[in-house]
């Protein structure tokens, strides 16, 4: 059966954990750096070597869900730093071949496989990384799908449906963790496909500035969530990096001729 892609993602890096190496599951960690495209591969490895799991990412940190046993683990690894962490935090319910989407603040775990096709989702917390269970659940239950997110919802497509591939695009909405099902569908019914997003996590920037001589570029606006940035004064200068990030930024700037 075909493995799913387990990603987790700063701004800079994406890394992939787990799988299977033809033998047995693994705990390896590698990726690519965005910048350059070039091939990293951390220190880090998961806390426990699997397959059949999935990926979410906070600001900070990776988490990989799930996976073959099934299993309930969630580990992952530290952005700043590239080191290993291990919450306590486990899913509510153990299982393999599920999907991952993420809000600015909650990571959620759709779908996979008991030993039957299952329609939960669960997830962490990113603030304190507690174990979440929304009364929310899939509207058809399936593994071996996949998931994509906007800045307000999390959608979960394809899969292995009773009955057969699906072609179904179900999912959350975050704000109150209540179940959505769009009547979009995928063109063709599949399972164990891969989901990528534009934009991040559905970007929006606001800036609100006052004075001469303000400079900025569409690069300044670069984020996966939202940033925020508040200039006040003359000759404020901001730098690309000053608006990149994965969840919220805020910069304020006061005063004349103000580099960044």
């Amino acid at each position: 059966e075909p493995a799913a892609v387990n990603v987790a993602g700063s701004v800079n890096r994406g890394y992939f954990g787990g799988g299977h190496n033809g033998s047995s599951g693994v705990s390896e960690i590698d990726g690519i750096q965005f910048s350059d495209e070039s091939a990293i591969n951390p220190a880090a490895v998961l806390a426990v070597a699997r397959y059949y799991l999935a990926g979410v990412s906070s600001s900070t940190r990776g988490y990989f869900g799930g996976g073959n046993g099934p299993s309930s683990e969630i580990d992952g690894i530290q952005f700043s730093d590239e080191s290993a962490v291990n919450p306590a935090a486990v899913l509510a319910v153990d299982r393999s071949a599920l999907a991952g989407v993420a809000s600015s603040t909650r990571g959620y775990f759709g779908g996979g496989t008991t030993g039957s096709r299952s329609a939960e989702i669960d997830g962490i917390q990113f603030s304190d990384e507690s174990a979440i269970n929304p009364s929310a659940t899939l509207s058809v239950a399936r593994n071996f799908l996949a998931g994509v997110n906007s800045s307000t919802r999390g959608y979960w497509g394809g899969g292995d449906a009773l009955g057969g591939d699906t072609s179904e695009i179900d999912g959350l909405q975050f704000s109150d963790e209540s179940a959505i099902n769009p009547s979009a569908t995928l063109s063709v019914a599949r399972y164990g496909l891969a989901g990528v997003q534009s934009q991040g996590n559905g970007a929006v920037a606001t800036v609100t500035f006052t004075g001469a001589a303000v400079q900025i570029t569409a690069a300044d606006l670069t984020s996966a969530a939202a940033a925020t940035a508040t200039f006040t004064g003359q000759g404020v200068q901001i730098a690309p990096a000053d608006l990149t990030s994965t969840a919220t930024a805020s910069l304020t700037t006061t005063g004349e001729a103000t580099g960044a």
